[in-house]
């Protein structure tokens, strides 16, 4: 198994821990749905306290057609989710900011 295989493997497992917690939108916005989430205070405390922890935000075009953002905290030690805390968004589109700062990346850390 490949990298490609296997952090496909890992958003997978991701989606499936999100479970029924994913919200739908029509357009997903880069400032609405990306940046406001990880700008939460408590958040935003968390990433400057553990500098182990990255704002990770990963984009896929799902089998149905959508896209899906997935927000989440990502320990460089361990390799893993920091903690339980992820957002998995759905829509239609993506805003022209996503388009952007994403370009042809499926993901983005965010400083």
């Amino acid at each position: 198994m490949d990298f490609s295989d296997s952090q496909k493997a890992k958003e997978a497992l991701l989606w499936k821990f999100l479970g029924d917690s994913v919200i739908f939108k029509e357009i997903i916005s880069f400032k609405d749905d990306i940046v406001a989430w990880f700008k939460s205070p408590e958040r935003l405390h968390y990433l400057q306290k553990n500098k182990k922890v990255l704002a990770v935000s990963i984009k896929e075009k799902l089998s149905n057609e959508n896209y899906g953002i997935i927000n989440c905290l990502f320990n460089i030690e361990t390799e893993e989710i920091d903690g339980k805390e992820a957002l998995g968004i759905q829509g239609k589109e993506i805003d022209e900011d996503i388009q952007k700062n994403f370009g042809d990346k499926d993901m983005i850390v965010l400083k």
